[in-house]
């Protein structure tokens, strides 16, 4: 079994993606491994106004993923760990599998959002996808305020 040198962090810019990459910089502190963060955007962004006119979100998104990027790269880096990062157009899950792939990374840790029920059903599970499909250990890190519900104890009602 070879050790851990290459994690692969999958991030939407939420405060479980964030904190999966806090994770990851952890690990790879220890394993002096390196952090590739991945984030990927839907290709399907038009709009269509009322004045039928097609507009096109993809560049406003990738400007503003960009700018979230530089970021969350910084104060990775600023951990003393060798961070890299991309961004990549299509269904998050297929490409966090893809890159996995290409890059050959030993570990992915991604934040789940803990969906349950009918939100899970109708938005599915991007983490859910890239276990099944990864070519490596994936580590999901959840949410602190969603572990307490699951330990039993209730989630304040205001600012969920």
């Amino acid at each position: 079994m070879q050790g851990i040198k290459r994690i692969l962090v999958p991030v939407d810019f939420t405060e479980f993606s964030q904190r999966a990459a806090d994770y990851a910089a952890m690990l790879a502190r220890r394993f002096r491994a390196s952090v590739r963060l991945v984030h990927a955007v839907e290709p399907f962004t038009y709009d269509v106004t009322d004045t039928v006119q097609v507009i096109n979100h993809y560049q406003a998104l990738i400007t503003i993923a960009d700018r979230l990027m530089k970021n969350l790269r910084d104060r990775i880096g600023k951990r003393g760990v060798a961070v890299t990062s991309v961004i990549l157009k299509g269904s998050p899950a297929l490409q966090v599998v893809a890159e996995a792939k290409r890059r050959r990374v030993d570990l992915i840790v991604m934040g789940t959002h803990g969906r349950t029920g009918l939100e899970h059903l109708v938005l599915g599970s991007v983490a859910e996808r890239v276990v099944r499909l990864a070519p490596c250990p994936v580590l999901t890190v959840g949410h602190p305020r969603r572990s307490r519900a699951r330990k039993g104890k209730p989630l304040p009602l205001i600012g969920v």
